[in-house]
Formats: C-alpha cells, sequence, structure tokens
C-alpha cells in the first residue's frame, strides 16, 4: 500500500459518510441533497483511498479510472451541497434535476480530459456557496443552532483545502498535506451533519 496515512483516512471518511447517508435516509427527511452529498462524498473518498494507495504509481492498471471516478464523485458531491443549499431556500429536487444532471455529465467529461484536483476544488467552492446561502436563508428564518454547525463544518472544510493547497502537513514524510486535508474533512462532516438534522427536526 503506497500514501498509507492518505488511503487510511480516506477509506475512514468514506464509511464516516456513508453512515450519515444512511442515518439522513433513515429520519426520513424531505430535503434530498444531503443524501446525494454523503453518498456522493463517501465513493469519491472510497475512490480516492484506493488511487493513493494502490494506483497512485504512474502507469499502474486502472490508474486513470479510478482517479476519474473519484473525481467525477467529487463534483457529484459539489452538485449535493449546491442542492442542499437550493432545497434550504424552498426550492425542491424536481425543480432542478436537469440542470444537476447536464451539470454532472459535463464535468465529468471535463475531469477526464483536464484531470487536475483544481477542477473539484472549484467545484466543491461553487456548491459550498450555495450550500452557504441556504444556511444563511435557515439562520435568517429561525434562529437555531442547526444552520451554524453546518456553516461551521463547511468554514472548516474551505479552511483544509487553504491549507492542503498550500502544502500544510502534520508530518512531511509519514502524514503529508492530503492525510492533514482529511482530517479537517472529518471534522467538517460531523459538524455538517450535526447541523443538518437539527434544520430537519
Amino acid at each position: 500500500m503506497h500514501e498509507i496515512a492518505t488511503t487510511l483516512t480516506d477509506f475512514f471518511m468514506a464509511a464516516l459518510s456513508l453512515a450519515y447517508a444512511i442515518g439522513w435516509m433513515r429520519q426520513r427527511a424531505s430535503f434530498r441533497g444531503p443524501t446525494l452529498f454523503f453518498l456522493a462524498f463517501s465513493l469519491a473518498a472510497l475512490l480516492g483511498g484506493l488511487w493513493h494507495g494502490y494506483f497512485s504509481v504512474p502507469g499502474a492498471p486502472g490508474e486513470r479510472i479510478v482517479w476519474w471516478l473519484s473525481m467525477w464523485f467529487g463534483g457529484l458531491s459539489a452538485a449535493g451541497l449546491a442542492l442542499t443549499g437550493l432545497e434550504l431556500m424552498g426550492l425542491r429536487l424536481r425543480k432542478v434535476a436537469v440542470a444537476i444532471a447536464i451539470f454532472t455529465a459535463a464535468f465529468g467529461v471535463y475531469v477526464w480530459l483536464d484531470p487536475r484536483f483544481l477542477a473539484t476544488i472549484a467545484t466543491s467552492a461553487g456548491g459550498t456557496l450555495i450550500c452557504l446561502a441556504g444556511l444563511s436563508y435557515q439562520l435568517v428564518q429561525r434562529v437555531t443552532l442547526g444552520p451554524l454547525f453546518a456553516i461551521a463544518g463547511l468554514v472548516i472544510s474551505v479552511s483544509g483545502a487553504i491549507a492542503q493547497q498550500k502544502g500544510v502537513t502534520l508530518h512531511l514524510l509519514s502524514f503529508d498535506h492530503n492525510a492533514t486535508y482529511h482530517l479537517f474533512l472529518i471534522v467538517s462532516l460531523g459538524f455538517f451533519y450535526a447541523g443538518l438534522r437539527r434544520i430537519s427536526l
């Protein structure tokens, strides 16, 4: 296994996000965005872990397809964030389903042609902004801890992305900038899920 810390934290995020997706679906909330976000994030993390652990060597069989799938599911999770924000502002899935389908198809083509991780970060930034708008709307409508928890989760995620791009690391050899970024995301997921659960009550 290559990049052990990055791989294991990716797998942990995949399991955690899947647990949040199942928890969200079990409570039968009316919002569909969180389900899309957590499921897509789980698959992106799982595939990212597989890539970092077993396919990151140049020329490895399946290297490009595994990376592409990880990127594509990352884009789909960004669409889930955007959908969550739109639903929090009163819009429903059926009104934006076609736009989401077109976006995810176009994003899939784009990251196949340009597989840089920056594309997923840029897409996530857009989804995050829309989600923040929805959470801010909820905060104005009813002052509760839910939106604040979820906003904190997104802020932690953005902070982690900035740190990752700047190469911030806990340990240069055993816990690199990607594994360090994953720690931010693990905490972010917890705050985001806790906030959404409170909003849905």
